[in-house]
């Protein structure tokens, strides 16, 4: 997963508040899409001098590579969850659960099924409520006015 981690607080809190705007939820510094973009560039520099420095040293017998730095980015990701199972309650509607592969998603957003557009109006998780679930969370999602089974291997996506 790739993150971005606010230069002035180290948070990894970031929201993207516009198109071309990302605000770090604990201090309030914002950042245009073009600074986001210098950070990647940087990034995938390190990330490329990295691998050389692994290269170079897996030819070595020591093969330490406790020096190597981390390389932590943050960045808003697309919505995706593949659906492990699903159920229908009268009253209530249907409940899509599995791992959100990427992303985020908040109750009141609306969510795509096979084409369709339909609003998640609830995320549960082990039994408690959650107002907003992130990638690698197993969930329930409770999708409003969608009738009938969700098939395992379904794709959500935003």
């Amino acid at each position: 997963m790739k993150k971005m981690k606010c230069e002035v607080c180290g948070s990894t809190s970031i929201k993207k508040v516009s198109d071309t705007t990302f605000e770090c939820q604990e201090c309030g510094v914002q950042y245009d899409k073009n600074e986001v973009m210098k950070l990647l560039v940087e990034v995938s520099d390190v990330a490329s001098k990295n691998e050389e420095i692994c290269e170079d040293r897996s030819n070595n017998s020591g093969n330490n590579f406790s020096s190597t730095p981390d390389v932590f980015i943050e960045m808003e990701e697309n919505f995706s969850m593949t659906v492990k199972d699903s159920f229908f309650i009268n009253g209530r509607g249907a409940i899509a659960v599995g791992e959100i592969d990427s992303g985020r998603i908040e109750v009141g957003e609306n969510v795509k099924i096979n084409g369709e557009v339909y609003k998640v109006s609830g995320i549960e998780m082990f039994r408690k409520q959650l107002v907003e679930a992130e990638s690698g969370m197993t969930v329930g999602l409770l999708i409003h006015s969608y009738r009938g089974k969700i098939s395992a291997g379904t794709i959500i996506t935003k």
